[in-house]
């Protein structure tokens, strides 16, 4: 019955689109053309052109069951989870927005993933930054995905870091606003807790929005703390991660968040999750305190400071703050969706703050398929920069798209330089 008003209430909500929109392209046209490398062949499932391997017609439910049974949940390396220390490679992946196609192309590009789904990465460590729900068709696709390559990776001393994004949080308050039809499709639902879970959202209106259906329930249950697979799963995911001197973190870094303190931070959003813990850190909400010398997000999920395409010099103050009081030299973000691709931007002390979402999910931009690639210098070497891209990996100078003007920036080029060099025409990425 359940099955019948799920599949019912998606055809309904597909239809309705239509009317408003002119019907989606993304849902009932072929998609178009990506920029991706020649061994890149995709084939077909729900949609034309969205997966590179075969798959069944029928997507598996995500049960915690099917996770234990198939050892797709692995066992955390025995390292600090927020403090890791340096690593050989580290590859950056942006923003997936419940597209399987851009994901498994930039894994590939980046040398992780071999056409079978394996992982080929060895001992590499892939930061994927967040926001794998929402806008998407293929969500819990894109999570099996991740989780298989996380078991594969840590299995031989590599490892697969998901972020939290704002738009998990968004669906762990179970707002479904940006949730698109065939999200609703994929996950397992236990039909005897139906009636109950109805009569709990009776009383109310709205679960964020739109209303609750017979059809959500399934997404609802997932994620629901403490008991559903989605909500086991987010919780074992971090809000912020170090390695090395580089600090992942899905929006933005102010100082008062590192006073709060990323490993608590972390341990309490998990807590939360999990449903160990009532409420939810305050830090995970869109707010902004006052006595910032910028009017900005603090949210380190909402940030949106950095990723703009002209940073505002007391915005890359604030960041370079942040970064020198967890000592790193390295920002990566997501969250906003880069019309250049992958960039950085440098601060006054000469930080790099590298956005690395390109917005390459269909629901997005169809933007470049691009990751930033970390590699480990010598003893006593820094660390060298790479985006890696179609067409092969770009040197990171060549990707400065802003320097704001500070001591370190007049060192390397010299004061009667400065404002030559100022005046450089912004990056432009094929």
């Amino acid at each position: 019955m359940i099955q019948q008003r799920l599949l019912a209430g998606v055809l309904l909500q597909t239809v309705f689109f239509g009317i408003c929109v002119g019907f989606s392209p993304q849902l009932l046209s072929k998609p178009a053309a990506r920029t991706t490398s020649n061994r890149f062949s995709p084939t077909c499932s729900l949609r034309k052109s969205r997966s590179l391997f075969p798959r069944q017609s029928k997507r598996r439910p995500l049960t915690t069951t099917s996770f234990q049974a198939s050892e797709v949940v692995a066992k955390p390396p025995e390292v600090d989870m927020t403090f890791r220390p340096r690593a050989e490679r580290v590859i950056a992946l942006g923003d997936v927005h419940g597209d399987l196609y851009a994901l498994d192309s930039a894994l590939m590009l980046s040398d992780l993933m071999d056409d079978k789904g394996r992982w080929i990465g060895e001992k590499a460590i892939l930061v994927q930054m967040g926001d794998i729900l929402d806008r998407g068709p293929d969500e819990s696709d894109c999570l099996q995905r991740l989780l298989s390559l996380q078991a594969q990776a840590r299995a031989v001393g590599g490892d697969v870091i998901m972020l939290l994004g704002n738009h998990e949080i968004m669906n762990a308050d179970l707002d479904f606003r940006y949730v698109e039809p065939l999200g609703w499709v994929g996950w397992d639902f236990d039909e005897s807790r139906e009636e109950a879970m109805m009569k709990k959202f009776a009383m109310r209106e709205k679960v964020g929005y739109p209303p609750v259906s017979g059809y959500m329930l399934p997404r609802i249950q997932a994620l629901e703390r403490g008991r559903g697979a989605l909500a086991e799963i987010m919780a074992k995911m971090p809000v912020a991660v170090t390695i090395g001197e580089t600090v992942f973190i899905h929006g933005g870094l102010v100082p008062e968040v590192v006073v709060y303190g990323l490993k608590r931070m972390n341990e309490e959003t998990a807590e939360w999750l999990s449903g160990h813990r009532d409420h939810k850190p305050w830090v995970l909400d869109n707010c902004r305190v006052r006595g910032l010398s910028v009017n900005q997000e603090v949210s380190p999920l909402w940030h949106r400071a950095v990723g703009r395409e002209e940073v505002e010099e007391d915005a890359l103050a604030e960041v370079d703050g942040a970064m020198r009081l967890l000592g790193a030299k390295r920002l990566v973000v997501g969250h906003t969706p880069q019309m250049r691709g992958v960039n950085c931007v440098q601060t006054q002390e000469g930080r790099e703050i590298w956005r690395v979402d390109t917005g390459m999910s269909e629901g997005i931009l169809s933007g470049q398929v691009e990751t930033l690639e970390i590699l480990a210098g010598k003893r006593g070497e820094e660390e060298k920069v790479h985006v890696l891209h179609a067409d092969g990996a770009h040197a990171s100078h060549h990707r400065v798209s802003q320097r704001a003007r500070g001591p370190a920036w007049k060192k390397e080029l010299g004061e009667e330089e400065e404002e030559e060099a100022l005046k450089m025409p912004v990056l432009s990425v094929p």
